[in-house]
């Protein structure tokens, strides 16, 4: 991961100085808005997950043209993510032992569980754009990838569950009903659960397109839509831990975040975005942008050049 930052400090400070026989480049800077669907790609143990969540991004952009038609585009964004699982009648096992060391299978049945995950991070973008178009307005891709610094806030709170759980032993071992209770095997209720979990550094390509309407010289509005595709694991800690976690003294029955149970856990994203840009976005004694056509038109008895 260290090597990915090196990397994307080095395009950055290479292309804020690039320079060409015309002079050095002048960048067109924006601020940029969006939403749509923002959510967390993962599969949990048990139950369902809602993927149709909302969310955004709040940003500052820098595009740095090399040509006409060719740029680089960086800054620092806001992205907000959330997911919700829910379950009712859910099942789940896993192998444990009992308080004497006997191992056993639980099995567990999840009712009535409801849960909310939410992330936000601060991403820098390292993508570039392709504009093209004759006049005032041009079409525009930009496509490339964007590096989740560190979160902001990363937080999950569910309700509680109604749990139902019992043992598979391997001997045919016979139990009391106070045996059962012992061994905290019955039905019960787990209490609500609240907290952060820790997010590392990771990586997301990403793909934007639209068009790019020119109002004058130093003014442009940007309408598209985006995708965002979580590539790396955005976890810092990957459990892998059980839905229910057994305890044979029922009160102590806890349930684990969904989000800890899944595998991997990666960001999601795509909506409509508007990027309001500013700056001469040229060259010192040329501008790579579209012809000027708001100059004044020549004035009557003016001399026609030869």
């Amino acid at each position: 991961m260290k090597r990915i930052f090196i990397l994307c400090g080095f395009i950055v400070a290479v292309t804020a100085g690039v320079t060409t026989a015309e002079g050095q480049r002048t960048p067109e800077y924006s601020v940029y808005l969006g939403g749509g669907v923002s959510t967390l790609r993962y599969q949990p143990e048990t139950g369902d997950k809602r993927f149709w969540n909302g969310g955004g991004l709040l940003g500052i952009g820098f595009n740095y043209l090399f040509t006409s038609r060719f740029g680089f585009v960086t800054g620092a964004e806001i992205s907000s993510y959330s997911a919700t699982v829910t379950a009712g009648n859910a099942t789940c096992s896993y192998a444990t032992s009992d308080p004497q060391g006997v191992p056993f299978v639980l099995n567990s049945v999840v009712s009535h569980f409801r849960e909310k995950q939410q992330v936000v991070l601060l991403n820098v973008p390292i993508m570039f754009q392709y504009q093209h178009g004759k006049g005032l307005h041009k079409f525009y891709i930009a496509g490339g990838g964007k590096i989740g610094v560190f979160s902001v806030l990363s937080r999950y709170s569910n309700d509680g569950a109604t749990l139902q759980t019992s043992g598979e032993f391997d001997s045919e071992r016979q139990f009391s009903d106070e045996a059962m209770q012992e061994l905290g095997f019955g039905d019960f209720t787990a209490p609500a659960l609240s907290g952060n979990f820790p997010v590392q550094p990771c990586v997301t390509a990403s793909v934007e397109t639209g068009m790019r309407w020119r109002f004058n010289k130093n003014t442009r509005l940007y309408t598209g839509i985006y995708f965002d595709f979580g590539l790396t694991e955005i976890r810092r800690k990957k459990e892998n831990a059980p839905m229910v976690r057994y305890h044979s003294d029922t009160r102590n029955y806890t349930i684990n975040s969904a989000i800890a149970t899944a595998d991997k856990v990666t960001p999601l994203a795509a909506g409509i975005i508007v990027r309001f840009a500013f700056g001469p976005n040229q060259t010192r004694g040329r501008a790579v942008s579209s012809p000027d056509i708001f100059m004044k038109a020549p004035t009557r008895g003016s001399k026609k050049p030869k």
